[in-house]
């Protein structure tokens, strides 16, 4: 999807404008709210998140300065010093043309100078629940950029991160929220200098950083943190994200909470669509090493200053592989990894899926094995 102003939606970086109603339903006034509350909060929240930024217009000011209750009035004229302003853009001969005329002063005119902020590319969009103004950005060619609160929501909704499941016993939870008391961080102190100084940088920057934990009773058990790194210390193939930190505690040996983790790992990485994940680890720890080899990292050239090997695990063949076979592919690429050239086939467990059309993959039916499909 293109929007104006932008060369595509992976910028995530839109430019909203606000009508008055808008407004009124974010600002509440002594205690009265909109219908529109609920979903003008989302939309708050989400701009927030992501990065993105409200703007209100002059416009809008004069739309408020209209209002004969004055207390509500300086209100409302109050709480737009919240927002960033925009003024007055020039109206072409072509733009009133087809957007149509209205007389300065007037409500109508209000909203010209908001479609005549979205055409001259101020913003990206603007956001409005005036029937009639919608209409208006219709006959100026601007429809596509006019949203309700609610279709703004779902817009920004699509830019959100897939909800992970994570594999069972394995949660995840923001950084700040770690309990640094565990035992589980013992050995880390006394192999890292400065380790609660860096501890304590994680957990102010939990915004940028995913974590992972697998808890029992009362301890962690294993814990993986992982940072999106832009711009990389290395040359691998980016998106590249680092694996800053992987443990399971002590007495947890034999527990498979290793493979646990990592299978947690590979998919918080592809989610994100991460081309490389890195991790740093000393040549003593052969334990680990090995399980992160079984799982297709490599040993790179790269030493860290402290002296530790710098293993990669590839998510995504720079350039064609075929000196695999289909399980060194699997390997060294997944899981999962499927060589785009294979055929894949599907064997739906009910009768009403082998009916159904899935993309480029085949689905077929196997009686012999599977009687319930006949």
């Amino acid at each position: 999807m293109q929007v104006p102003g932008a060369a595509s939606t992976e910028l995530l970086q839109l430019r909203l404008l606000i009508d008055t109603n808008v407004l009124i339903a974010l600002e509440p006034f002594s205690g009265i709210t909109e219908p529109t509350l609920a979903p003008a909060a989302r939309l708050l929240q989400l701009v927030a998140r992501q990065g993105h930024q409200l703007y209100i217009h002059r416009a809008t000011v004069d739309d408020i300065g209209q209002d004969r209750d004055l207390l509500r009035r300086r209100q409302r004229i109050a709480v737009t010093e919240k927002y960033p302003m925009l003024e007055d853009a020039p109206m072409s001969g072509a733009f009133l043309e087809s957007a149509g005329r209205s007389s300065p002063g007037t409500n109508d005119y209000n909203d010209l100078r908001l479609l005549a902020a979205l055409s001259s590319l101020a913003v990206t969009h603007l956001i409005s629940e005036d029937a009639r103004l919608r209409k208006r950005a219709a006959r100026a060619g601007l429809a596509d950029a006019v949203l309700t609160i609610d279709e703004a929501v779902v817009l920004l909704q699509q830019f959100e991160p897939a909800q992970l499941h994570p594999p069972p016993r394995v949660r995840e939870m923001e950084a700040y929220r770690l309990d640094t008391s565990q035992p589980i961080f013992d050995g880390l102190r006394a192999e890292y200098g400065g380790f609660d100084d860096w501890l304590d940088k994680v957990r102010r920057d939990w915004r940028n950083r995913i974590c992972l934990v697998i808890a029992d009773e009362t301890n962690y058990a294993g814990l993986a943190l992982l940072k999106p790194e832009m711009p990389c210390d290395y040359s691998f193939l980016a998106p590249v994200m680092k694996l800053t930190t992987m443990k399971v505690g002590d007495g947890y040996a034999g527990s498979k909470y290793g493979e646990l983790l990592l299978k947690a790992i590979f998919g918080v990485a592809n989610d994100r669509r991460m081309r490389s994940l890195y991790v740093e680890v000393y040549a003593h720890h052969q334990l680990l090493i090995q399980i992160l080899t079984d799982f297709g990292f490599r040993e790179t050239h790269h030493r860290t200053r402290r002296g530790e090997l710098v293993l990669l695990k590839e998510l995504a063949p720079a350039e064609p592989a075929p000196h695999l076979n289909n399980l060194q592919y699997h390997v060294r690429y997944g899981p999962p990894a499927l060589r785009p050239t294979e055929h894949c086939y599907l064997v739906p467990i009910e009768p009403r899926f082998s009916r159904r059309s899935i993309g480029s993959v085949h689905a077929t039916r196997d009686r012999r094995s599977n009687p319930a499909l006949g």
